[in-house]
Parts: C-alpha cells; sequence; structure tokens
C-alpha cells in the first residue's frame, strides 16, 4: 500500500533539495517557512512582516524560525545601501537550499566587496603562505582570553570540530574544513587570534569572513604581528607570581599540596602546557 502520494506535475513545482529537507538540524519549522520560501520566484523579496501576517504568526516567533536556517547556513542576512535614500541601510535575507550555493554566490562576494569598500593603509604584513606547526604567526602557543573574548578550551586534534564550533559560525567551519581538511588546533589558533586583530583595527567588518579569505591566500594583513618575546615575558611573570601564592598558601595557610597544586593547573590553563609543567616543579619542589 502506498501511504506517500506524490503528483508528478509537469508545471508549477519546485525541486527542493533532499539535503535541506532531511538536515536534522533544522526544526519542522524552519523546512517549512524554508520549502515556503523556495517556492517563490528568485527576485521576490523575503519581508518577514509580510511572511509574518500572511502566515499568521508573531514576529518574534518568525525571527526564531528564521535564525534556525541562518544558523545552519541556508539563509543569509545581507545589508545593503540603498542610494535612492542616501546613507540609509536595509535589510535583505537570500535563502538557498544548498548551503556552498548560498556561501559562494552571495557571502563571499559580499565579504570581497564589503573588504573593498575598506579603508588600506601600506600592507606591512601580508601572508604570502599559510601557517604550519613549524612556522606559525605566533611563535607563543597561549590564547588570551581577551583575543577571543571568550574562555579558551583544551583542545586536541581529535576534538577540533568540537573547537570550531566554539568560535564559528557552522557555514564558515564547513568552509575552513574543505578548504584546509587537516588544520590542526593550533594552526587555526594563530590564523583566528591574527584575523580578530584585522577586525578590531577596522580592515574587516568580520574575522570569520577575513579566516575564510586568509585560508585561500587571498587576503593581505595590515596589523603587525605581536611580539612573542614581550609576549612570553609577561607569561612568565605571571606564572611567577602564581607560584608565589600558591606556595604561600600551602606554606602559611596549611592548604593541602596536592590541592594547591591542582587549582595551580587550573587557574593556568590557558598557559602553555610545558611552560606551566615547568613552574608546577618549583612550587612542588622543597623550599
Amino acid at each position: 500500500m502506498t501511504y506517500i502520494l506524490k503528483n508528478k506535475s509537469k508545471s508549477n513545482f519546485t525541486i527542493i533539495d533532499n539535503n535541506f529537507l532531511n538536515d536534522s538540524n533544522l526544526s519542522l519549522a524552519a523546512k517549512g517557512l524554508g520549502s515556503f520560501l523556495l517556492a517563490k520566484p528568485s527576485n521576490w523579496i523575503i519581508n518577514p512582516t509580510q511572511i509574518s501576517k500572511e502566515a499568521g504568526i508573531g514576529r518574534d516567533a518568525l525571527k526564531k524560525i528564521m535564525n534556525d536556517l541562518i544558523i545552519n547556513g541556508y539563509m543569509y542576512k545581507s545589508r545593503h545601501v540603498i542610494f535612492a535614500k542616501k546613507g540609509e541601510q536595509s535589510v535583505f535575507y537570500h535563502i538557498s537550499d544548498c548551503k556552498d550555493k548560498l556561501y559562494n554566490e552571495v557571502i563571499l562576494k559580499e565579504i570581497e566587496i564589503q573588504s573593498s569598500q575598506l579603508p588600506l593603509p601600506a600592507i606591512e604584513n601580508p601572508l604570502t603562505e599559510l601557517p604550519t606547526t613549524e612556522n606559525p604567526i605566533y611563535t607563543n602557543d597561549i590564547i588570551y582570553k581577551e583575543d577571543f573574548n571568550k574562555e579558551n578550551k583544551k583542545t586536541t586534534n581529535s576534538n577540533l570540530h568540537d573547537y570550531l564550533d566554539t568560535y564559528l559560525d557552522i557555514s564558515t567551519k564547513e568552509n575552513l574544513l574543505k578548504i584546509r581538511p587537516n588544520i590542526t588546533s593550533d594552526e587555526f589558533v594563530s590564523l583566528y587570534n591574527r584575523c580578530l586583530e584585522e577586525e578590531k583595527g577596522g580592515y574587516t567588518r568580520s574575522a570569520n569572513a577575513c579566516l575564510i579569505l586568509a585560508l585561500k591566500n587571498r587576503w593581505n594583513f595590515r596589523t603587525k604581528e605581536k611580539n612573542p618575546a614581550s609576549v612570553d615575558e609577561k607569561i612568565h611573570k605571571a606564572l611567577k607570581s602564581k607560584v608565589s601564592y600558591y606556595f604561600a598558601l600551602h606554606k602559611e595557610a596549611g592548604v593541602n599540596l596536592e590541592d594547591v597544586v591542582e587549582l595551580f593547573r587550573k587557574e593556568c590553563s590557558r598557559y602553555s602546557p610545558d611552560i606551566v609543567s615547568t613552574y608546577e616543579k618549583l612550587l612542588v619542589a622543597p623550599h
């Protein structure tokens, strides 16, 4: 017995990629809205207010569904200047049932246009080759909390995908892994830190966009690299101070040495394990 009856229409029908319809990351509501929009003409302007009225759904609920599509890489929120009203910005939405098509035909092109419109000072540090573990952009292997604005997490190559999820949206992550499938955590950290510096310096509006272009050797860095020597000096100074503090905590406050070492390790988790190990030996050594 047939339970799903399909009408083989010769006109007035829509073809939608099954990968979109079967994507387990998308809610049923997102698939429904996506299918509704994909059935519209290609020049149909996606207007949330209009959709909200037609579908009888609240703006907040619609926004949540649209964000589901955006987060999973099927919809893109674009900003353009409307020259008829000088200086006024308007938001446009693009949707596709294929993430790659949306990224390559809309997102990447807009990234390149935006980058070309930014002021271009003299290029002092062009990236002629991608960093490797033997030749990283930053020779120190510490990730500063202020660089990422998030707490650094210890990583290995085995959990690289989870690590990338912490900092990148799905579309950027997928494109990164297509361009550099064998990228290591250290390589990513070095390059992404550099892209964040570009964003802070006003040379790009998006560190993620800068990252993809840099991976394709299509981005010239304008910001100067940090001085590894000065960074290392600060690290050693900080660790010496922590050793003194925790040694006093053990000797004067009577806290168990094993507990002190555990606290020391947790507080120093954002530093290089090799450097921390050296100072841990000083902490437990007889004084």
